[in-house]
């Protein structure tokens, strides 16, 4: 291993005790290496195939049983270590690597078993498995907490403010950067403008930081001779900005009048129209039923229908209406009508009158007279003669 080597060169005396220290990434440690034991994978590493470096990936949990967060800069984390044996492939493409950074156990018994060395007995701490304060000698520091950024009041921009800092920032351009492909906004952008022109009169130069926001890049080179600059206008205090009222508008009333909302107190008010409608209403149109349950809750109208009567000649009977007759009861409900003042053509059962048949015409048939004897009458035959002649 390469590793191996080159923590040994580090040593140049033997009076003297070397230090090897091994950066890895986090995806080592969530790798899952119990698949390299298998007999399939045992047999492909004795033929000599190389096989890939693409491990399956373990489940949750995995990383920080295996030492992911030790060495950590408050080293609450160096206890998180299961102490568990992980599969070693010496033949595999990362040479026991992934091994060597998830053992559980001491990493010099690691080497030893892939190099084929004698079990070592050092008189230096072993590892930082065997003696945790190892980790103390790499441990990084603590992050320093970033600072949120504070809100600038602003207030009105001030227009003859502006217009210095954009003559300033000209100015900058053409002394330094004359040649440059940039324009002047890269100095310093437009919004930083504004907001300068809208912060009031800045006398420090903790303020300008403030105001800029804290990103500025050219704030170390051109801080001061922006503040300067800033000194010497005659910037007034800073303004509010003016608040905005919500303005009247007139909606559509249902009758066309106009309906205003007014403002009164921060609320809004409507006030409803008193001009009334001049839209004409059309009632729902009464339905006359033809039931005779529900006859006498509804007015019934001039007509009735009447039952029908058979007539003297064959053929269809149509219905007749009387203003006067009593309506009558029929065995059926029909089906009601809506949009007609006039009720249903309806066709009583077939078996509620007699039905007379038609008459029957008498059509004389054609009987031959019976024969006596199955020889034909010769004067019969003659008859027949005679009359074709």
């Amino acid at each position: 291993m390469s590793f191996t080597g080159g923590s040994s060169l580090s040593k140049l005396s033997m009076s003297l005790a070397s230090c090897g220290v091994l950066l890895v990434e986090k995806t080592i440690f969530e790798a899952d290496l119990s698949d390299i034991c298998k007999d399939e994978v045992n047999q492909t590493a004795k033929k000599g195939v190389r096989k890939s470096t693409a491990y399956p990936k373990a489940p949750k949990g995995h990383a920080i049983k295996h030492g992911v967060q030790r060495g950590a800069h408050h080293g609450k984390s160096d206890e998180n270590l299961a102490r568990i044996p992980v599969p070693l492939d010496s033949m595999s493409p990362d040479e026991g690597l992934y091994t060597l950074a998830q053992t559980g156990h001491c990493r010099r018994k690691v080497l030893t078993e892939i190099y084929g060395n004698k079990p070592a007995q050092p008189t230096v701490p072993c590892c930082d498995i065997c003696d945790p304060s190892l980790l103390d000698r790499t441990r990084p520091s603590a992050p320093e907490p970033v600072p949120r950024k504070v809100a600038v009041k602003t207030g009105e921009v001030n227009v003859k403010v502006k217009i210095a800092l954009q003559k300033w920032r000209r100015e900058i351009w053409k002394r330094d950067f004359e040649d440059a492909l940039f324009g002047p906004s890269v100095i310093i952008k437009d919004e930083t403008l504004t907001t300068l022109a809208s912060v009031g009169p800045i006398e420090r130069l903790n303020e300008l930081e403030k105001a800029t926001g804290g990103d500025w890049p050219w704030f170390g080179k051109y801080g001061d001779e922006l503040l300067d600059t800033m000194k010497q206008l005659d910037i007034a205090p800073v303004q509010a900005k003016p608040q905005r009222r919500t303005e009247k508008r007139p909606l559509a009333g249902v009758d066309g009048n106009e309906v205003h909302v007014e403002e009164e107190g921060g609320s809004l008010r409507k006030k409803r129209a008193t001009t009334q409608s001049t839209t004409p209403v059309i009632p729902n149109p009464v339905v006359t039923p033809l039931h005779p349950a529900s006859a006498s809750r509804h007015q019934h109208q001039n007509f009735t229908f009447v039952p029908h009567t058979p007539r003297t000649h064959p053929g269809s009977q149509a219905p007749s209406y009387s203003s006067h007759a009593t309506p009558p009861i029929l065995p059926y409900t029909p089906l009601p009508y809506y949009h007609t003042p006039y009720p249903p053509y309806m066709y009583p059962p077939y078996f509620q009158y007699p039905v007379q048949p038609f008459p029957q015409q008498v059509t004389p048939s054609r009987t031959p007279a019976p024969s006596t004897s199955q020889c034909p009458d010769p004067e019969s035959n003659t008859a027949s003669h005679a009359r074709f002649e």
